[in-house]
């Protein structure tokens, strides 16, 4: 688990809300206070798509950020700063297989839940903090070595100033 401060809000928000940095994750839940408190679960309603359009999400369960993204830059919009929210975001599973393949951990990524960021905006501060999810028992941290180190260097390359706390 890795904890990080991030150095530049607007452009970070930027990156999140308008750009698409971050429309790769998976939305697992978005909670928003402004004037009110809206919180969004990101688990796909499978009887919403018709068969061709279930084909087409291949498994996924959950929402991409890219078709949450723009209710939260709606709800965010205007002239005052939201007081909080709360974003959890998770790698895709073949991005997941990815790096763990990458990197040489010896964990079969079937058993891996989830490659988790969670993204908190308080006090008008941005913090993140990096988490796994393993469906089985292990001591070993290695994935969670490679997901922290993998998350930084993506912060990195794309251009989002951070310091780890």
């Amino acid at each position: 688990m890795l904890g990080i401060k991030i150095e530049d809000t607007k452009s970070f928000m930027s990156k999140l809300l308008i750009k698409d940095t971050f429309n790769a994750f998976r939305t697992h839940e978005v909670s928003l206070t402004t004037f009110a408190t809206f919180n969004i679960d990101g688990k796909l309603n499978s009887d919403f798509y018709d068969s061709d359009e279930l084909m087409a999400l291949r498994d996924n369960d959950y929402a991409l950020w890219d078709k949450i993204k723009p209710i939260m830059y709606e709800l965010i919009k205007g002239n005052k700063l939201p007081h909080s929210f709360k974003i959890v975001l998770s790698m895709l599973p073949d991005n997941a297989a990815r790096i763990i393949h990458n990197s040489g951990v010896n964990i079969n990524p079937e058993d891996v839940a989830g490659l988790f960021i969670t993204i908190k905006y308080e006090n008008e501060t941005v913090s993140i903090v990096t988490g796994t999810s393993l469906k089985i028992f292990t001591m070993d941290k290695s994935l969670e070595h490679a997901w922290d180190s993998t998350f930084s260097e993506f912060l990195k390359a794309s251009g989002i100033p951070f310091t780890n706390v």
